[in-house]
């Protein structure tokens, strides 16, 4: 009996919300809001940064995840300016998964999931993300 690999399901495509859920587009301050409501809740808070989202063609688009894929999306028309909505205390991770563009976490996350991975650590720039007034 063969067993056929499956490939994991692109967060960055706009079918990977739970049912009824729909994607819903804020701003930093929103994004400043939910990100710290989430992080409350779960152990695990980041940001996956996708580029020509379906709905957002030629747009940077980041999702918010935390435990599992909120509908709270920022979009830009650059990588820079979409960098800017980011809500303060992330760190980029190096690592970037098929289909996206930046994976960025909390800070205080990362520290737990670094001891967990040393390679990782080893691996992580000192990139953070900050307001630009």
């Amino acid at each position: 009996m063969q067993i056929a690999a499956q490939k994991a399901p692109n967060i960055c495509q706009s079918g990977w919300l739970p049912s009824g859920m729909a994607p819903e587009v804020i701003d930093h301050k929103t994004a400043c809001r939910v990100q710290d409501e989430a992080a409350r809740t779960w152990k695990v808070v980041d940001w996956i940064v996708c580029a020509d989202h379906p709905h957002y063609p030629g747009q940077f688009v980041a999702r918010l995840i935390a435990g599992h894929p909120l509908p709270y999306l920022l979009v830009a028309d650059s990588l820079p300016a979409l960098r800017r909505q980011l809500p303060p205390g992330l760190t980029r991770l190096p690592c970037r998964p098929e289909g996206m563009v930046e994976i960025w976490m909390l800070r205080r996350y990362l520290r737990v999931l670094s001891a967990a991975l040393p390679e990782l650590a080893a691996q992580t720039q000192p990139q953070f993300a900050v307001r630009v007034k």
